[in-house]
């Protein structure tokens, strides 16, 4: 402090430390429009291969089929996932790991061997939906979600 002192006088240090806690605070009160701009990008290369991966799958499709499009070479940056047995009902196609818990992972449900569920979640929790996803499909309206894909809502209502 006596460096600065020396330097700028006190006026001179109180006026760096006033620049430097407006920044501060301007940055804390910029981060939600920071974050609004991030979220209206254009989706990354593998968001774009799962979303037309999407698009591909019919309904009835047998998970045989399914192996077979994702190993068809249309859809190298997607990473079949293995979270459970195979023969649970759910199979999880995920995005390669981004940071902030960006990665989106489409959950395939399959009832006696035929596609009847699509839903995208983000890798870290199966329980929110990503902004800028398609709305979860379900081929047949008595196909129960599993419990650990049902969408959270927050308390605030938010």
């Amino acid at each position: 402090m006596k460096i600065l002192t020396r330097k700028l006088g006190w006026l001179g240090v109180c006026v760096v430390l006033a620049i430097l806690l407006i920044a501060l605070v301007g940055l804390y009160y910029l981060r939600p429009f920071a974050g609004r701009f991030l979220d209206n990008l254009s989706p990354s290369q593998p968001k774009v291969e799962l979303l037309a991966f999407w698009d591909e799958l019919d309904w009835g499709e047998g998970l045989e089929n399914v192996e077979e499009i994702l190993q068809s070479g249309k859809y190298s940056q997607l990473r079949p996932q293995q979270y459970g047995p195979r023969g649970a009902g759910v199979w999880t196609i995920g995005t390669p790991s981004e940071w902030g818990a960006k990665n989106w992972v489409l959950c395939l449900q399959f009832d006696e061997g035929a596609l009847v569920a699509k839903r995208i979640r983000i890798q870290d929790t199966a329980r929110i939906h990503p902004r800028g996803a398609p709305d979860d499909e379900v081929s047949q309206a008595d196909v129960p979600c599993p419990s650990w894909l049902e969408i959270w809502k927050p308390r605030d209502g938010s």
